[in-house]
């Protein structure tokens, strides 16, 4: 993985892709993954969490749209300050980061994301 053994990586549902109603955008449960060995090292507590509220209820079925990823998009923006690290890392989907660019960020004539393509923001909370 990308940081091997970083003692401060944390799987974040908001980080999620865009939910389509097809099996290849639903996630396992956080138990599940939290037991791969590629993964061991990182945090699923708050993923566990949300397991037991969301995740195993009828409230995650259904169709995510576009305008609904953004809100995700911007809520997960909103909790950055939370953090205590002056530089974050996220890996997720081309569609949410899409959405992010194009939304909170302000960059709407952003181009589509490559296969494993970084950019890199300075963004001042």
């Amino acid at each position: 993985l990308i940081f091997p053994g970083h003692p401060n990586t944390h799987v974040v549902e908001a980080l999620r892709e865009r939910r389509t109603g097809l099996p290849c955008d639903e996630r396992k449960s956080a138990q599940e993954v939290a037991m791969r060995a590629t993964f061991q090292h990182m945090s699923f507590e708050n993923l566990c969490i949300e397991d037991v509220e969301v995740f195993l209820s009828d409230l995650c079925s259904g169709v995510e749209d576009a305008q609904e990823l953004r809100s995700r998009t911007r809520a997960f923006l909103g909790t950055m300050p939370n953090y205590e690290d002056d530089v974050i890392a996220i890996v997720t989907h081309k569609g949410f980061l899409r959405e992010l660019e194009r939304g909170p960020l302000g960059r709407s004539d952003a181009t589509e994301f490559g296969n494993c393509e970084v950019r890199v923001y300075d963004v001042v909370f």
